[in-house]
């Protein structure tokens, strides 16, 4: 007698981390993208999530929006450690270098946030996240109050391109058909496929694309701190 035995296997079940501390916390500090610094500073919540934060193992991540969702969290959650493990400070600029701080460890690798933008979130080639992450100034894209998820992050990423394009104090500011941009979209144009991908991104998303005729200029970078 002969038994056929077949085993049944479906796709690996990706573990990204418990993101609802995060949540948690954001939605307590953050408002409207104004951070109490102060307050999260002694928020045992947000502590324990860094703790658990840098023990997760990111090989359980399985697909590209779950990496991307976890790296977008990560740099915001180190950003806002590096703020308030330097208070008081006015500006992340008036903190040493701090895109080069090596600010995360974890198996046997160590990064800084200038590794996760740069080595890790850009090459995956996704424009958007320029609108996620946030460099705790005034003039970055709007800090998020919840946390990125693998299910929710491609709605999450066009409402935050969205909301800054519209923002015409930090985003985009249209004048006689000509729009004065953030500096961003100099820093990382080829992001955008250099000056014509920035035009052409404003023409199809912005308000009033049907009208920007090219970009005159940058708006003034505010890098004071993005809160108190």
């Amino acid at each position: 007698m002969i038994l056929l035995l077949f085993v049944v296997t479906g796709p690996t079940q990706a573990l990204e981390p418990d993101w609802a501390p995060y949540t948690k916390v954001l939605k307590t500090h953050v408002k409207d993208g104004s951070v109490n610094y102060t307050a999260l500073r002694g928020d045992q919540g947000f502590k324990n999530f860094m703790v658990a934060l840098r023990k997760f193992d990111r090989s359980k991540l399985a697909t590209k929006d779950e990496k991307k969702a976890f790296y977008i969290n990560l740099y915001n959650a180190l950003t806002l450690e590096l703020i308030i493990n330097n208070k008081p400070v006015t500006s992340i600029k008036k903190i040493g270098r701090p895109w080069s701080k090596r600010v995360y460890t974890q198996g046997g690798q160590t990064l800084t946030l200038d590794n996760i933008e740069h080595d890790i979130l850009r090459p995956m080639g996704d424009f958007r996240i320029h609108f996620a992450i946030n460099c705790a100034s005034i003039s970055c894209p709007t800090l998020l109050s919840e946390a990125y998820s693998a299910d929710t992050l491609n709605t999450q990423l066009s409402r935050q391109m969205a909301s800054f394009l519209a923002d015409t104090n930090k985003g985009v500011k249209v004048v006689g058909g000509k729009a004065r941009v953030s500096k961003i979209f100099d820093w990382f144009s080829e992001d955008f496929g250099g000056k014509t991908g920035v035009l052409r991104l404003l023409q199809s998303r912005h308000t009033e694309g049907a009208d920007i005729e090219g970009v005159s200029g940058y708006l003034k970078y505010n890098w004071n701190l993005n809160g108190r």
